[in-house]
C-alpha cells in the first residue's frame, strides 16, 4: 500500500498533466477562434492577466503555451504562459489561412464572479 510521501508527487504530476492538457486546449480553441467558457476557479493573477492579453490579442497572431511558472536557483520567479508565434516561425501558413486570421474580429471577453460559501462548496463536491 502506498504511502502519504508516495502521494504528494503523484499528485503534482497528475495536476500538472492536466493543467497543460486544459492549456493546450485553451491556446488551441483561442487560435482557431472558437467561442471559449473558461472557469478560472482559484486562478493566480499573473496567468489571469496573461491570459487574457492573448484573448485580446489572438485575432492579430497565433499563440503556443509559454513555460509556464519558472522558479531559478536563486529563487527568481518567471511566469511566462503563453507565447506569440513569431511569423519567421510559422512561415508554412497558407494564404487561405493568412486571409482567415487577418479576417478575424476580436474576442468579447466577460468576467463573472461568483461566490460560493465553502461548506456548501465542499457538501455539493462530495455529494
Amino acid at each position: 500500500m502506498g504511502h502519504h510521501d508516495d502521494m504528494l508527487p503523484t499528485s503534482e504530476l497528475v495536476h500538472q498533466s492536466s493543467t497543460d492538457a486544459a492549456s493546450s486546449l485553451l491556446v488551441t480553441a483561442l487560435n482557431e477562434g472558437r467561442d471559449v467558457i473558461m472557469d478560472g476557479t482559484l486562478s493566480w493573477e499573473p496567468f489571469v492577466e496573461q491570459t487574457i492579453a492573448m484573448a485580446r490579442s489572438v485575432h492579430k497572431c497565433r499563440y503556443r503555451m509559454g513555460l509556464g511558472y519558472r522558479k531559478a536557483e536563486d529563487g527568481t520567479v518567471t511566469e511566462n504562459y503563453w507565447e506569440k508565434v513569431e511569423e519567421d516561425e510559422d512561415g508554412q501558413r497558407s494564404d487561405n489561412e493568412k486571409r482567415a486570421l487577418a479576417d478575424r474580429k476580436p474576442y468579447r471577453i466577460e468576467l463573472v464572479g461568483v461566490v460560493c460559501d465553502p461548506y456548501l462548496a465542499v457538501v455539493r463536491g462530495i455529494s
